[in-house]
Parts: structure tokens; sequence; C-alpha cells
């Protein structure tokens, strides 16, 4: 599971809801209790490399998985909101540094988490040119919004109006369910 703002404060609540004992594998920085703190959390044994990683102002949890005798890569991210201060500059740093850092990951990867941002960006061009693509659409769910301004009224009311989660794998991994 990537999971995205994994303050101490969530991931309490997520042990005391037995994710301990479900997913008990873990790549987090417990240093980190910035809202865009990540972890990864997981029932199988995680490999030798798993870590979080820094790239630039990019902060990666990294985990290898062992699936049916395959080593996948599973790496989560938070990126800067692009509301927040400097938000937008920092964010498109952040994705340019993903993106160079994509080719570098031999076999299957999936990348996740909550990106701040909608697959309309010219960014996530550059994540499918090198070799990213979109799980989410692949599954035929490609309007299946996970972000709400229910704290800004009256448009609350609205509900769930963008995806901003994201999941993309490269073309060894074929998504089955999100």
């Amino acid at each position: 599971i990537a999971l995205s703002e994994a303050t101490p404060a969530f991931m309490t609540i997520f042990d005391a809801a037995g994710g301990d004992v479900s997913h008990p594998h873990r790549v987090s920085d417990p240093a980190d209790t910035t809202d865009y703190a990540i972890a990864i959390a997981s029932r199988l044994p995680l490999g030798r490399h798993s870590t979080v990683k820094l790239l630039g102002k990019l902060r990666l949890a990294i985990a290898e998985v062992e699936i049916d005798g395959v080593m996948a890569t599973i790496e989560a991210l938070n990126p800067r909101s692009t509301f927040d201060a400097e938000g937008q500059e920092t964010w498109k740093e952040q994705i340019a540094e993903l993106t160079a850092h994509v080719p570098s990951i031999r076999g299957p990867l999936v990348v996740a988490g909550d990106l701040n941002s909608t697959k309309f960006r010219p960014e996530f061009e550059d994540l499918r040119r090198v070799g990213l693509e979109d799980a989410i659409d692949a599954l035929g769910q490609a309007w299946r919004p996970t972000f709400s301004l229910k704290s800004v009224r009256p448009l609350g009311v609205l509900g769930r109006i963008a995806r901003i989660d994201q999941a993309l794998a490269n073309d060894q991994i074929r998504a089955v369910h999100v």
C-alpha cells in the first residue's frame, strides 16, 4: 500500500486498525512529520534495497517486493501541493526529478501516491514518454475522483471532483485492481 500523508498520527490510526498486523513490512521516514510524509506498507517482505530516497526536492519511498518470483519496484510519493507557497515551481521540479529517475529502474515498476495534480498537465506527458502509463485508466476507471472541496463552502456539495491520486506503471506491470 502506498501511503500519502503518512503522518505519525495517521500511522498510529492505521496500526490500531490492524495495519501493523496485516501489513507489517514498511518503508518510511519516521523523522518526516510533515503532511507530505510517505510510506509503503506491505504484506510481503521487502527487498534489501527498500528505502526512502531524496531526489532533489522529491522524497520517494521505494520498496522492492517479490511477486510470483519477480522483483518489482513500488515507489510512493506525495509532491508539494501547487496551492502551497511556491508550490507550483516545487511541484514541477519534483515531477522533473521523478521523470529523470524512472528510466534508471529496471524491471516492473509502479509509481503511486497523491500527486496533487490531475493527469491533464503537460508534466504527465513527460512521465508517459519515459514509459509510465495510467494504471487506473487501464482498468477503465478514468473518472474516479479522489479530491473534494468539502472544506470549501458552498463548493463542498459537489463531492469529489477530480483525481489527484495516481497509480502509474511501466509496461512490465498489468493493473488488475486499484
